[in-house]
């Protein structure tokens, strides 16, 4: 999609950039499997990947309103009114005005781990449980060679045979499902080796 056609995920997307670049708590109403709640959250990352845009965030416990340190996922076009407000630190109950929730934006970036859960991902997709890194091979055939050699799949993408055929290649990723979904997109001219 054109990025004109995506104002409202564009200028939701720029305000919360606005609030991480302050280590400021957001507060939003999101919408997941039709149910809609409010979200309390340390925000430290936009991405877009595959035509959406998400956030990566930690949430704010609701009994210490300090961030928890697990990294979640958030798509953007699932933000209610597609905007964001200060969260607010309750704690106090005879404050006079609102206190913001600030957090340490580096150490909350470490504690998440958040480089090293995305750095396996083939986009925003992995087990905050259990993780294991694999190494697949790919064969692809015809139009998706040209594709994969120009513009690298994952980072860790290495070309184990080149020909004419057919074009095999070495990713290392985490295991999960995100493989399958990416790799259907190039149907039958694409094949998993191990």
């Amino acid at each position: 999609p054109t990025l004109n056609s995506q104002d409202d995920l564009l200028l939701l997307a720029g305000k919360i950039i606005e609030y991480i670049k302050k280590g400021q708590a957001i507060l939003f109403q999101y919408q997941k499997k039709g149910i809609t709640s409010f979200k309390q959250v340390a925000p430290l990352q936009i991405r877009y990947y595959d035509n959406r845009y998400y956030l990566l965030a930690s949430t704010i416990d609701d009994k210490t309103y300090k961030p928890t340190n697990l990294l979640q996922t958030f798509t953007l076009d699932m933000f209610v009114e597609k905007n964001v407000y200060p969260a607010l630190d309750e704690s106090d109950e005879n404050a006079t005005e609102p206190k913001h929730i600030f957090f340490d934006y580096e150490a909350l970036y470490k504690a998440t781990r958040l480089e090293e859960l995305l750095k396996h991902c083939l986009g925003i997709w992995y087990d905050w449980k259990v993780n294991n890194i694999k190494t697949y091979r790919l064969k692809f055939t015809d139009w998706t060679m040209g594709i994969v050699k120009n513009k690298k799949i994952h980072p860790s993408q290495k070309i184990i045979q080149d020909t004419s055929e057919n074009l095999i290649i070495e990713i290392n990723v985490w295991e999960n499902h995100e493989i399958d979904y990416f790799l259907g997109r190039f149907g039958d001219k694409c094949e998993r080796l191990n």
